[in-house]
């Protein structure tokens, strides 16, 4: 019993390390370069960004990205009106007409949806299957890189932009 019970417990904090590591990876490292057009055909450059930019990797049957999305975006239109938003899906499955219902459903305007079909900016972020997954970018460096908008995370939000 005393073996399982330790078994358990290094089981548990391997799996709290590696979440703290997961969240922490790519901060302070050089975002990677990418473009994208968005839902209405406007073109992003990552590589023209002189201000911050936080971009949220979503798909569209995401539980909590139905919750997180329109507080996300109420949070970056409100307090930080100069800071970019995307919301990617990296879903090849999601079509755009999809990710248009999905944006009109949480009132949130399409122009801050992209679709990268191939997961290829996804990828390049490092992101494989945690959604969501909230990048922050400022002066070409990722500064968070957060799963979820708790307190902890808004926090960490915040400072990185």
């Amino acid at each position: 019993m005393k073996s399982l019970f330790r078994i358990i417990t290094v089981f548990l904090l391997f799996v709290i390390i590696q979440a703290h590591h997961f969240n922490n990876a790519l901060a302070g490292e050089i975002a990677p370069n990418f473009w994208i057009s968005n839902l209405e055909g406007q073109q992003f450059r990552s590589s023209n960004q002189k201000t911050p930019y936080v971009i949220s990797f979503f798909f569209v049957d995401c539980i909590p990205c139905k919750k997180e999305i329109p507080q996300l975006y109420e949070l970056i239109s409100k307090k930080y009106p100069g800071v970019g938003l995307l919301f990617i899906d990296p879903v090849s499955e999601d079509t755009t007409n999809r990710i248009r219902a999905f944006a009109e459903s949480r009132n949130v305007p399409t122009k801050y949806f992209y679709h990268d079909s191939l997961g290829v900016i996804a990828r390049k972020f490092g992101i494989k299957a945690v959604f969501p997954t909230i990048v922050g970018v400022k002066q070409n460096r990722i500064t968070f890189r957060l799963n979820d908008l708790s307190e902890r995370s808004l926090s960490r939000l915040k400072k990185g932009l």
